[in-house]
């Protein structure tokens, strides 16, 4: 949190001078990938590149929930299209969105960006293998956290619309115009395991899955 306060004063203070909530712990119910449902509501609420990103995450848990429904028997077909969605809305943030940032605070980046980017890589890892019970508890547990990170006070989509003031179109252009990517078949192996290992390691795991 003092890293998210520190944001949101930069940004604050950089609003002022052109004018003159913690991750969820315990277990995930279905559809907590999106903290907002909405797509409507959140551009109420916030705006439209926070709504971009939400309601994203709003379709991303739709799939998942629907290919996980029975964890021993997962939906190959509506997993397939949550692992090419989520590695796109990864590479939306990881190619657009943070480089944005960075750029609007003059080279700096957000301070929460070095672990929203050890986050997705940690995601990206459990895509690789063939999906478990383990692996979707993992990703379930993870993504619940990370979402929230995100869409929460503070957080990823309410840092870039301060930063973005009201020229947010552009912006919305190329995340828009982004093309789908090419997804690897699964690969199951001891170095995709191992890989998966140091990941879980290095964002400190035992604290999402509390």
């Amino acid at each position: 949190m003092k890293h998210i306060e520190t944001d949101r004063k930069r940004i604050i203070r950089r609003k002022k001078c052109s004018a003159q909530r913690s991750p969820p712990h315990g277990p995930v119910a279905p559809m907590a990938l999106a903290v907002h449902s909405s797509l409507s509501m959140n551009e109420t609420r916030h705006g439209t590149l926070y709504g971009f990103f939400a309601a994203d995450h709003a379709r991303l848990a739709e799939h998942f929930d629907r290919a996980t429904a029975d964890p021993r028997a997962i939906d190959r077909d509506a997993y397939a299209v949550f692992r090419q969605g989520l590695l796109r809305h990864i590479g939306l943030e990881e190619k657009i969105l943070l480089p944005f940032a960075k750029r609007a605070q003059r080279g700096e980046p957000l301070s929460m960006a070095k672990q929203l980017r050890r986050e997705h890589a940690t995601i990206a890892s459990l895509l690789v293998p063939t999906p478990t019970p383990e692996i979707v508890t993992s990703l379930r547990s993870i993504l619940a956290h990370h979402n929230a990170r995100e869409e929460g006070p503070g957080g990823l989509y309410e840092a870039c619309e301060a930063l973005v003031e009201n020229d947010v179109e552009p912006l919305l252009a190329r995340l828009r115009a982004a093309p789908e990517v090419s997804v690897n078949p699964h690969v199951d192996n001891e170095r995709a395991q191992r890989s998966i290992a140091n990941h879980l390691h290095r964002i400190g795991f035992d604290e999402y899955a509390r």
